[in-house]
């Protein structure tokens, strides 16, 4: 007998998630910084919202017809979710770390949804959980989370804590 799959793997062009699209804006702070600031996308495991927030951006439950969801727990917003934490913090601090939001999303990464700081978010004037229905929708939200002054603001005093503490260390 034959495969019965319908596979061309070959053929697959890797799209980039949103988590690849965080991960570079942390290689291109640490750069920035010399490597005194760390951004980090890390696995989260909490929850991180409730889970009616995630209905609309799945299959529709069972309506009373005979329609069935098989994802009701598998791949709505229980463990088949991506879920990641983003923060910020220095070699001068390594016990400290600044959480700007969380981001969860499914397989075929968006809708993507971000709970970000209730500061960030006030100052972006979103609420603190944002979804965003495609890659440029999540791009535009991200930057502007990065560039708010809250953002800057931390980076800016983590980055003199960590001068600081090189200084003392500093054989004279």
């Amino acid at each position: 007998m034959s495969s019965m799959w319908n596979l061309e793997l070959d053929k697959i062009v890797l799209p980039v998630s949103p988590a690849d699209i965080i991960e570079s804006q942390c290689d291109y702070l640490r750069e920035y910084t010399n490597g005194k600031i760390i951004a980090k996308i890390a696995n989260y495991e909490g929850v991180i919202l409730s889970p009616n927030l995630f209905q609309h951006a799945t299959p529709q439950q069972n309506s009373g017809d005979n329609r069935v969801d098989i994802q009701e727990e598998l791949g709505r917003y229980g463990g088949s979710k991506f879920t990641f934490e983003l923060f910020i913090t220095s070699t001068g601090t390594p016990n400290y770390k600044f959480r700007i939001m969380f981001l969860a999303y499914g397989i075929e990464y968006y809708p993507v949804i971000m709970v970000v700081d209730e500061e960030i978010a006030s100052e972006i004037e979103r609420e603190q959980h944002i979804l965003c229905d495609n890659e440029y929708e999540f791009e535009d939200m991200l930057k502007k989370i990065l560039a708010s002054k809250k953002v800057s603001k931390v980076i800016n005093h983590l980055y003199s804590a960590t001068l600081r503490e090189e200084r003392r260390y500093i054989p004279y």
